[in-house]
């Protein structure tokens, strides 16, 4: 086959983020089997963190490389949030429309002809149209890494500041319409993937799932050596910064226990989260960790307070791999059905957590049983290789070459 994948952002190797991860998966697995281009935005930052040998054809989209350019974007960003007629929505980036069209067009006039187009995240799915208006006989699948809109709509109801019932009406328009008119899409979340089925019950036939890319611990032997609680992620991001100042606040600091350690594991971390470690000695904040799977194999245990978000975690993944005891809530089992008691302690509550960590290490023969369990429960309904042999099948079948 020739596929075409267009992201919003370029997946090179060691990329931070867990959606830039999975596309680098399935784009690298896709290129041992077929003829694959990559049209992707590249920073100049990021272009020459790389050395440009790939198992594809890169088209990029380059911005940011001078003054004119920034100049350029700045302003188009600004009509793209402002601009009541802007056609996204404020969704996506007008000078980003300007250079995919040109990209496109480029494509267009070598009479490349790909069997299918790939279009990764939301932002790229919205482009559909324009998409199929320069390939019109190329099949178009649809890359969901979340379904935006279920985002959106819990940042709306926590009245998070520019998220507005107006913009989620208008996101859901543009969102679900362009998923209709995709020939396939795949979802990153089994539980996106059910909700987009009841949304949109006359296009279940079009709507599967794939496995999001993840780390592999399996190889962790987790052996409890330390108090440690971890938290691990971004440590910039909104989200990430509101989760651990909620388990501190509401749940560390209430334990009856005062030996814990709280672990804020992870890269880039907010000044909040540093001024914390600074006033308590307990709180660890590590900063960027190579390799985390020593502070997995020793720790006690991991958490996920999340306070908002939306499709799978891949955090979560990664703690159930190492076979690490794993506390979270309904919004960090998104899309992962494992079984409360038996493969990670579901806590709803500040109440929850604080009851299971003040009775945490009362049986040991508990905690190895669930950590054999989560390895076992990953292995058999997240494995990556399977994934890659449905989804190229699903392709294929589409594409007419099967």
């Amino acid at each position: 086959m020739k596929i075409l994948f267009i992201s919003a952002f370029f997946p090179y190797e060691n990329v931070s983020h867990a959606g830039g991860k999975t596309v680098y998966y399935y784009l690298n697995s896709f290129a041992k089997d077929d003829e694959v281009t990559l049209l992707t935005f590249v920073t100049k930052q990021d272009f020459n963190k790389l050395d440009h040998t790939y198992p594809y054809r890169l088209v990029p989209a380059k911005y940011g490389y001078t003054v004119k350019d920034k100049v350029l974007r700045f302003i188009m960003s600004k009509a793209t949030k402002y601009w009541p007629l802007q056609k996204y929505c404020g969704f996506y980036n007008t000078y980003d429309e300007f250079l995919l069209k040109k990209k496109l067009a480029e494509l267009a006039r070598e009479k490349y002809k790909p069997d299918i187009i790939i279009l990764e995240w939301t932002q790229c799915v919205l482009t559909r149209e324009l998409v199929h208006n320069y390939f019109p006989d190329s099949k178009i699948v649809a890359s969901e890494h979340d379904l935006s809109v279920v985002g959106f709509q819990r940042k709306v109801e926590a009245a998070e500041k520019g998220f507005t019932a107006k913009k989620l009406e208008d996101l859901k328009r543009l969102e679900l319409g362009a998923l209709a008119q995709c020939d396939m899409t795949f979802f990153h979340s089994r539980e996106d993937l059910k909700r987009a089925k009841n949304m949109m019950p006359q296009c279940k036939d079009k709507f599967s799932s794939i496995v999001p890319y993840y780390d592999d611990y399996s190889t962790v032997k987790w052996k409890p050596t330390t108090k440690n609680i971890v938290f691990f992620g971004a440590l910039n991001r909104v989200e990430n910064v509101k989760s651990a100042l909620w388990f501190y606040e509401n749940v560390f600091c209430k334990l009856k226990d005062t030996s814990w350690n709280l672990v804020l594991l992870g890269s880039h971390p907010d000044e909040k989260l540093v001024f914390l470690s600074q006033q308590d000695e307990r709180v660890i904040v590590t900063g960027f960790v190579k390799d985390i799977r020593p502070w997995l194999q020793n720790c006690a245990c991991m958490i996920a307070p999340l306070v908002m978000g939306a499709g799978i975690k891949v955090k979560v993944l990664e703690a159930l791999s190492a076979g690490v005891p794993l506390l979270t809530n309904e919004i960090g089992m998104e899309g992962i059905n494992a079984e409360n008691e038996k493969e990670y302690f579901h806590c709803q509550t500040a109440e929850d957590y604080i009851r299971v960590l003040d009775a945490f290490f009362d049986s040991e023969d508990k905690l190895t049983a669930m950590s054999i369990a989560e390895k076992k429960f990953v292995k058999s309904n997240f494995d990556k290789e399977i994934s890659y042999e449905r989804y190229r099948d699903s392709l294929l079948h589409i594409a007419g070459k099967k």
